[in-house]
């Protein structure tokens, strides 16, 4: 099923599924935030969540699921792409992502 954040520009994207949810993470940049120019995305990138219910995706937020670290991290600028991995002993997921 076709699905995109409003407004918001999207790309990178990877899936959890927990239970009957399926979760899409994805990287995402505001339109007005890059100026609606795609190579400015880069540098604003964080990481939104969907979830695909019986009416189609929606989104699980409009603020970011995860975004760049404090100034001064190592993480400070933008997030890269990322993936989810589940754990079955202990039930839990992990997010490991890049960054810069």
């Amino acid at each position: 099923m076709p699905w995109s954040p409003e407004n918001k520009f999207l790309w990178d994207f990877w899936f959890a599924r927990q239970g009957e949810e399926l979760h899409v993470f994805y990287l995402t940049a505001g339109h007005e935030q890059c100026k609606y120019n795609d190579r400015l995305k880069d540098d604003l990138s964080y990481v939104g969540h969907a979830l695909l219910s019986p009416y189609g995706w929606r989104e699980c937020t409009n603020s970011s699921a995860f975004t760049a670290g404090a100034p001064g991290a190592w993480d400070d600028l933008s997030i890269w792409t990322g993936s989810i991995i589940k754990d079955v002993q202990s039930n839990r997921f992990y997010f490991f992502y890049t960054a810069r």
